[in-house]
Parts: structure tokens; C-alpha cells; sequence
């Protein structure tokens, strides 16, 4: 559950991210889409404007040449494929009409459009049957028309975008200057066109792009749902065994506490419940029952201390008291107060190569881990045997020459509670090597243990990490 639960949310996470993700790069794609499309109509729009320019330009413009150039300003916006116009430097709008009768129609409001006004002909019988065709009519140029044709006339090629307000939509318009050799007057090719193919196609481009984003959006979510169970899976597994190695441990440690504590309270109630069956107890089996009583309380004194300082080690709140110490004279020290026990079974306690340099680290539980190394020692060691204090390499060794310990209970000895069988172990209560380790890694270094089973055993501590 917990499994699905972490993999739907790691899917989740990345189908967000994924999604802003295409939508900035959809943003980038149409603005960038609909800048490169108007560009190329732009592009266009000039092309064909210089064409018309530079054919008109070819034209005879004399009076009477209807042929070529009053027809092909009839034809210019089916040439242009866009709205056109021919306008002179006057701003006076020329048409084929215009062009037949020699007349000029102007724009000269302020809105940028023109009118072409019918004008009088005199004597002309010709002229005048032309005129009746001749009728008023407004020419509405772009907005920005006047501009454009301003700077064309100054011989550049001029383009303007901008929003028309009549036409409520954008729109492009070029001006492209026109140089009639025959003629005295510059002329200027304006052509128009709104942007509302440009529009369609940035929409249809969006478009393509959305459904695309959407396809490749679904596979990459369905992906990452994917992804995310093969990836999450193993480490959820290893968590999950983690929690259950955990709880097990814990399990373990309250039942090895449980026995522990059963052991000493069982001998207390047996011997408090044979003093209260025995009449007129005499002082010697008085003070036999109060030293098997005190006995009992003090390894349960010791087992409570012991769970106290492994507890603390084991918090990760907990800290120690660095300061400098000379590892000489920590030796000294633990080799005083263990000489006492030492003698109890005639053992020599010998120092070798112990360096006079400093290290970093707390006195009080350095000397702890020592003295429970050493006592460990004692305990399993021979009676008229040595134990070897030594120093080599950044290290130092502790060398016993007692019973060993089995290469399968190797890996055991830090355990909580470990203890072998024997009879020399009754005592102990299987947390002294744990709260060693745990003083060692306190110490960002190491404490390993080596051992030949019946030869000896050397537990080995590394302080390279706490060299001053």
C-alpha cells in the first residue's frame, strides 16, 4: 500500500513538473512561431511590392498608355494578393481612371483616407462620355499610411505592424518606392494586408503543438508511473525490511531485558521467600541471605546502568565532551584501575608503543570503552597470563591469550545482550562491547575485534580520525 501510495505521489511530482514544463516550452513555441510567421508574410509582402515596383516602373505613364500601365493598375491587388495602392509624392492616390484622364484623386483627412473628386473637362466630347462613368467613391488607406509613405519616398523599403482599429485585428503594411524615369513625380507601391491568415496558421501551429505536448505529456506520465514502481520499489523493499528489522530488534532487546531482569528478581524472591520460611535464622544464614539479596542488586544496578549509557549513546541527540587528551596518559590511567582486577587471577598488564600525542575526544567515555575492552580481557584470559596494550599505526590493540571466540559469534560480539555460555560470562551483562562500539563511533572511528578460537583475541581501536 505504502508502495503504491509513494510511487502515485513521485508520479504526481513529475507529471506537474512535466506539465509546466510544456507549457513554458508551448509559450516559447508560439511566440516564437507567431514572430517567425509574420516575418516571412512581411517578407512577402515586400517581395511582391518591389515586384510591382519595379514593373510599374517599366511602364509608359504618358497620357493615352492604357494598354499596359491603367490595365495593370486595374490588376494590381489580384497581383498583390493583398489590398494595394499607387500614391505619388503628393499623397494623391493614382488609378486607372485617374491615369485615362490625366485627374489625381487625394486623401488629405485626417483618418488616412481619400477621395476621388470627378473634375470638370472642357471641349471634349470624348472626355466627357468617359466622365459619366467617373462617380465619387471613398479610397480608405491603412491608418499609419501617411508615415509609411513618407519615408518610402526618402528611398527605404518601409514596414509597419500594428493593430487596426477599424479592421479590429492586426495588420502589415509595406511601402516600396517607385522611380518613374518619364515622369517627374516619385511614386510609392503601399500594399496592406490583415493578419488573420497569420493568426489561423499560429492557431493550427499551436494546435499541432498541444496535441503533441498532450500525447507525449500522457506516455511520459504513464512513463514515470512506470518508472517510479521500479524505482521506488527496491527502496521501499529495503525500507519495509528496515522497519521489520527494527521492530524485531526491538522486540528482542524488551525480551532480553525482560530476561535479564527476571534472572536476579527470581534469586531475591527465592531467597526473601526461604528467610521468611525459616524460623529463628541464624546470623551466619542471615548474612548469607542478605549477600545473595545485595548480589542480585547490584547486577541489576549494573544492568540498569548499562541500559542508561547505551540509551544515551544510541540517541542521536546525544553529544560528548571533546578535549584534548595524551593517549599516554589514558593508557596510565586504565591500566591503574584495572591493575586491581588483574591481580585477582595473577595477569600482567604490558604496554607497548603507546606514541605520546594528543587526540580529540571525550576523556571519561574513551576510558569507559577501555576499561569494559579490558575487563572483557581479564575475564576470558588464563590465570599467570599477560594482556597486551600496544600501539601501531594509529591504532591501539588490545591482545588477550584466553579462550577466543568462534569465527561464527565474530560478527555477534557488539550485539545488545550477546554473551557466550561459559561459566566465566555468568556475571556480565552482555551490553559492555555494545556501549564500546557505540563510544567508538561516537567517535567517528572504528573498534574491530580479531580472534582465533582457544589463542586469543585482539580488539583493535582506530583513532586516525581524532588525531590532533
Amino acid at each position: 500500500m505504502k508502495n503504491n501510495v509513494s510511487a502515485k505521489r513521485l508520479s504526481l511530482y513529475f507529471g506537474i513538473v512535466l506539465l509546466i514544463f510544456s507549457l513554458i516550452i508551448g509559450f516559447i513555441f508560439f511566440g516564437i512561431y507567431k514572430n517567425q510567421t509574420i516575418e516571412l508574410q512581411e517578407n512577402l509582402l515586400i517581395e511582391r511590392a518591389e515586384t510591382i515596383a519595379e514593373n510599374i516602373s517599366t511602364l509608359d505613364l504618358g497620357k493615352g498608355q492604357m494598354g499596359g500601365y491603367g490595365m495593370y493598375l486595374k490588376s494590381i491587388n489580384s497581383i498583390a494578393g493583398a489590398d494595394a495602392w499607387v500614391v505619388d509624392e503628393n499623397l494623391n492616390v493614382i488609378t486607372s481612371h485617374s491615369q485615362m484622364h490625366n485627374n489625381t484623386h487625394s486623401h488629405e483627412n485626417a483618418n488616412g483616407t481619400g477621395r476621388m473628386n470627378r473634375r470638370n473637362t472642357e471641349n471634349n466630347e470624348e472626355d466627357n462620355l468617359v466622365e459619366e462613368n467617373i462617380y465619387d467613391t471613398e479610397i480608405n488607406l491603412p491608418e499609419n499610411a501617411e508615415k509609411i509613405i513618407k519615408e518610402a519616398l526618402s528611398g527605404k523599403v518601409e514596414v509597419s505592424e500594428v493593430f487596426s482599429d477599424i479592421l479590429g485585428e492586426q495588420t502589415i503594411t509595406v511601402g516600396v518606392p517607385i522611380l518613374a524615369n518619364n515622369s517627374d513625380n516619385n511614386q510609392v507601391v503601399l500594399l496592406h494586408s490583415p493578419v488573420t491568415g497569420i493568426e489561423d496558421a499560429v492557431k493550427q501551429g499551436t494546435k499541432a503543438l498541444l496535441i503533441s505536448l498532450g500525447i507525449g505529456l500522457l506516455i511520459a506520465i504513464l512513463l514515470s508511473i512506470y518508472l517510479s514502481k521500479v524505482f521506488t520499489g527496491p527502496i521501499l523493499l529495503k525500507e519495509a525490511e528496515d522497519i521489520i528489522k527494527l521492530e524485531n530488534d526491538r522486540k528482542n532487546f524488551l525480551a532480553q531485558i525482560a530476561h535479564e531482569l527476571k534472572t536476579p528478581i527470581t534469586v531475591m524472591k527465592s531467597t526473601l521467600e526461604n528467610f521468611n520460611i525459616k524460623e529463628n535464622p541464624t546470623v551466619e544464614e542471615l548474612q548469607e541471605y542478605n549477600s545473595q539479596v545485595l548480589g542480585e542488586v547490584n547486577s541489576l544496578q549494573r544492568l540498569v546502568g548499562d541500559l542508561l549509557d547505551l540509551t544515551k549513546l544510541e540517541s542521536p541527540d546525544f553529544s560528548i565532551e571533546i578535549s584534548e587528551i595524551y593517549l599516554t596518559d589514558l593508557i596510565d590511567d586504565i591500566i591503574r584501575s584495572s591493575r586491581k582486577l588483574a591481580l585477582g587471577k595473577n595477569i600482567k598488564i604490558i604496554q607497548e608503543n603507546i606514541p605520546n600525542i594528543v587526540i580529540n575526544g571525550d576523556y571519561g567515555r574513551l576510558r569507559q570503552m577501555f576499561l569494559i575492552i579490558i575487563d572483557n580481557a581479564i575475564k576470558f584470559s588464563k590465570e599467570n597470563s599477560q594482556i597486551e596494550i600496544k600501539g601501531e599505526k594509529n591504532k591501539i590493540l588490545i591482545c588477550d591469550n584466553g579462550v577466543g571466540i568462534k569465527e561464527k559469534d565474530l560478527k555477534l560480539v557488539f550485539n545488545r545482550f550477546y554473551k557466550d555460555n561459559s561459566e566465566k560470562n555468568i556475571k556480565g551483562t552482555g551490553l559492555g562491547l555494545s556501549i564500546a562500539k557505540e563510544i567508538a563511533e561516537k567517535h567517528s572511528s572504528q573498534l574491530t575485534v580479531e580472534s582465533q578460537y582457544k589463542k586469543g583475541t585482539c580488539f583493535i581501536f582506530n583513532y586516525e580520525k581524532i588525531l590532533k
